[in-house]
């Protein structure tokens, strides 16, 4: 009996040895799995060291934001600065035990494989905050075994190391919300155009609902789908404690504003891309689009906003007269974006869905307008049957809304006139010519159609623009704008040319002797190219150098009718030269830039120097009034205030070109084509740019007092006969004050019935 006993003591010892061997391979076998997955995973204490990636961000000169770099769209906020109501429904909707759990929820888990499994398909997650946290730092995005307890180790060492707090904060910041937005702050304000701070219960639970699939629930994309997803945030926080049903109900019916402009390009689009293109050049693209620099600019935003417009319907005016080009069948266009209302003067992209006799109806976002054909008359459009088809995308401008109407689709909302995107293209720059800053600059007609800035990067022939650096050369050299130049024809010999070179004006008419001030003022090419010839083209290009042109110039008497091509920025500046009494200042985009902590990485202070003696500035000035006041300019009198400025036009009407300035404010429009094509018959400066300018300044200067430009004592001023340039006398009967430098006045009369030559003569 004994011996049975020891038998069977020792096969249970024999088993119990097994077993023990067993677990003990086991415990070995998780043990060494454990270890081997500890020794693979990242080192969370380097998120002690973390840096996300920020947003470079543009400031204009009232402080507001206008532009943003960056690799991923991302403002980082500190936790305190989430409000509330965010808060609470992040965690309703990702997860309701986040201040209970270490990490990992097993209760979540079990939770969600039950929903799961009486659904027949996934529909809930059983990640923790902790665990979505650690996918997207330190994991792939595979689903395997291995990558899920990898995440649920990290989870379990994140939350030992930091607070709950401080890795909401971390999550709240680092997630990808959709439409180029990383984290709440800058999703707020691409959804909302408002700060995450200041978000109601209806936002902040929409924005909640975008953080399990950002795409998938963006109510740019599908707004229905994300208001869906938005009520079942907000019934969460119900069943969370978090608010009232009565409050659900009214977040559920609060409507919802979404900045729709958010989801499109930067304001300013040119003026930024000419910023980051510096930016770039001289920082690199790391600290670019990752260091979160802060860049405060020059830029005005309403005047910017003045400059844009103007430019479009000036561009727009001048294409219609170029003819309709007909329907682009398929077009989908930069500007064929979702509208919610439309207003006055906008310009968008409708579908025909009725056609009349006398008119068609188009379809805009949800609502219907009218196109009559006398709002297409520019066309010649007789009988829209015979030029539209049902579907058709039409360009349209509204010119009228009825507001009484609910916008379902079957109403008549807008009135309507006929539009097309336009071939011409355009620039207009303004910049302050006693400091350089510049305010406003918009490189062509739109930038999702074409990025090329023809402000600082088109080199153009700037035709009779570049007149007032011959005359400004003219009395640097002791010349006075009562001088008489001869306007009659000449012939020159030009190298290289097979046959002699005969100057013309534009109307093809020689006007004889004329003063240098009504040779300028009316733009008379004989005269100037005499003038030239007279005080030599060196001098000339010496002057439009010192002035801001960079060239390089044909020295040849060609350069009096502009064939050396200039940008429109430094044109500008030249004539800012005229405005600032003599002083060059260098164009200046950037006052400072900093680096997110405040250091101070580059600061611009206006760089000047006197290049033009202030008393001959204010000579040529004078003469420049007289172009708006009497000569090729004078569409701009409707200004009310002293103004100077200048046309410009090339041959073919390839070019045409307004520069204009205040005491204050300079700014340069240009039109034309960028294959060089003429614009149209007689789209000469004072027909197609200056109406662009003079649109711009009349918004501008509007709330501006009227200044006049102030002459130095070194001026005098005299009445002269304007025909002769001679001293008027009483038989002068259209006397005209004309400013002189002191000692070079005449002292000639001029008497009635008979010409008498300055002291000068005929040049």
């Amino acid at each position: 009996m004994g011996k049975k006993k020891r038998k069977k003591r020792g096969r249970k010892a024999r088993i119990g040895l097994i077993i023990l061997l067993i677990l003990s391979a086991l415990t070995g076998g998780i043990v060494g799995s454990l270890f081997a997955y500890l020794q693979d995973l990242p080192q969370v204490k380097a998120l002690e060291d973390y840096q996300p990636s920020l947003v470079t961000r543009l400031y204009a000169d009232n402080g507001e934001v206008f532009a943003d770099f960056f690799q991923e769209k991302r403002i980082v906020v500190s936790f305190n600065l989430l409000p509330k109501v965010l808060k609470q429904a992040i965690l309703a909707v990702e997860d309701s035990r986040f201040y209970q759990h270490s990490g990992v929820d097993i209760l979540g888990i079990i939770r969600a494989l039950i929903a799961d499994i009486r659904a027949g398909h996934i529909v809930e997650g059983g990640s923790t905050i902790t665990q979505q946290l650690t996918k997207i730092l330190f994991l792939t995005p595979e689903k395997s075994l291995s990558r899920k307890i990898k995440e649920a180790i990290l989870a379990l060492l994140i939350e030992s190391k930091y607070t709950k707090d401080e890795i909401l904060a971390l999550y709240c910041n680092q997630m990808y919300l959709g439409s180029g937005a990383y984290g709440v702050e800058s999703a707020a304000q691409t959804y909302f155009g408002k700060s995450v701070k200041d978000l109601n219960l209806t936002e902040a639970s929409l924005m909640a609902g975008l953080f399990r699939a950002p795409t998938r629930f963006s109510p740019f994309n599908n707004l229905a789908v994300a208001k869906r997803r938005m009520l079942h945030v907000i019934r969460r926080m119900v069943e969370e404690g978090y608010i009232s049903p009565e409050e659900a109900v009214e977040a559920g019916e609060t409507p919802i504003n979404l900045n729709y402009a958010g989801r499109y390009q930067n304001k300013a689009p040119y003026f930024a891309e000419y910023i980051r293109q510096y930016l770039e050049k001289k920082y690199g693209s790391n600290l670019l689009y990752l260091a979160g620099l802060k860049v405060y600019t020059t830029l005005n935003l309403k005047l910017h906003d003045y400059a844009e417009k103007s430019l479009k319907n000036g561009v727009r005016e001048i294409d219609k007269r170029r003819g309709f080009r007909g329907i682009k069948r398929g077009e989908r266009t930069s500007g064929d974006h979702i509208w919610q209302s439309l207003q006055v003067g906008d310009v968008a992209l409708g579908k025909v869905v009725d056609i009349k006799p006398r008119y068609i109806r188009l379809k805009i976002g949800d609502s219907i307008g009218t196109l009559s054909i006398k709002n297409m008359s520019w066309a010649r459009i007789t009988e829209p049957r015979r030029v539209f088809q049902l579907q058709d995308p039409v360009w349209i401008k509204v010119l009228a809304v009825n507001d009484t109407n609910q916008g379902d689709g079957k109403d008549n909302r807008y009135e309507l006139a006929l539009e097309q995107e336009p071939e011409v293209e355009g620039a207009l720059v303004a910049l302050e010519p006693h400091t350089g800053r510049i305010k406003a600059m918009v490189g062509g007609y739109e930038f999702n159609k074409s990025q090329f800035n023809r402000a600082v990067q088109a080199k153009r022939q700037p035709g009779s623009a570049f007149k007032p650096f011959i005359y400004l050369t003219a009395l640097s050299s002791g010349f006075t704008p009562a001088d008489i130049v001869l306007d009659a024809p000449v012939s020159y010999y030009v190298p290289g040319m097979p046959s002699v070179w005969q100057p013309k004006n534009y109307t093809n008419e020689y006007y004889g002797p004329n003063t240098l001030r009504r040779a300028l003022e009316n733009s008379r090419n004989v005269s100037t190219v005499r003038l030239l010839d007279r005080i030599g083209v060196n001098p000339v290009i010496e002057t439009a150098q010192k002035m801001g042109l960079a060239g390089p110039f044909l020295p040849n008497l060609s350069l009096a009718l502009g064939t050396s091509e200039v940008t429109l920025l430094e044109l500008t500046t030249a004539y800012g030269v005229l405005a600032n009494q003599g002083v060059l200042v260098e164009p200046i985009a950037i006052r400072l830039v900093t680096s997110p902590d405040g250091k101070i990485l580059e600061q611009n202070y206006p760089l000047t120097s006197e290049v033009i003696k202030p008393e001959t500035a204010y000579l040529l000035t004078n003469v420049l009034k007289g172009v708006i006041n009497s000569g090729t300019g004078q569409k701009a009198r409707v200004l009310n205030r002293p103004v100077a400025g200048k046309t410009g036009t090339t041959n073919d009407y390839q070019d045409a070109w307004f520069i204009g300035y205040t005491p204050h404010l300079v700014a340069g429009a240009w039109v034309g084509l960028d294959d060089h094509r003429s614009i149209g018959n007689r789209e000469t400066g004072a027909r197609a740019a200056l109406p662009i300018w003079l649109e711009f300044m009349q918004k501008a200067l509007a709330q501006e007092p009227v200044e006049d430009f102030i002459p130095q004592k070194g001026i005098t001023f005299v009445n002269i006969d304007p025909d002769t340039g001679l001293l008027a006398t009483d038989a002068c009967p259209q006397a005209f004050q004309e400013s002189f430098l002191k000692g070079s006045e005449p002292t000639t009369p001029c008497y009635h019935g008979g010409r008498m030559l300055g002291s000068a003569g005929w040049k």
